[in-house]
């Protein structure tokens, strides 16, 4: 049988490197969150086909054509405007871009 040898570590040294453990983990955290933060996606020309337009007043939030809500800027990513159009509007998910046009959704 294998002995192992097990040096018990006063509870102090413990405390102090958990502590700088937390210290150094939170400010990581907080960096990754302050560069998310400041991340802002623009409107592409191409969003349309999911049914979505630049907003008037913000140009950096898109608004459904079919509901005319403003979605976050959050939500300018394909799969989450995508994600609107077939959840909410499940009718024209299948239609092309070319159908907005014909029924003057689009300008």
């Amino acid at each position: 049988m294998k002995e192992f040898y097990c040096e018990t570590l006063p509870m102090d040294k413990f405390l102090e490197w958990k502590a700088h453990n937390e210290i150094n983990s939170e400010s990581d955290t907080e960096t990754e969150e302050i560069v998310q933060k400041n991340k802002l996606r623009k409107y592409d020309a191409e969003y349309i086909r999911f049914g979505f337009i630049e907003s008037v007043s913000n140009a950096y939030r898109p608004q459904c054509l079919l509901c005319h809500k403003l979605l976050s800027n959050e939500a300018l990513k394909p799969a989450k405007l995508q994600r609107h159009l077939t959840t909410l509007h499940p009718q024209f998910a299948t239609k092309s871009k070319d159908f907005l046009k014909e029924n003057g959704m689009i300008i």
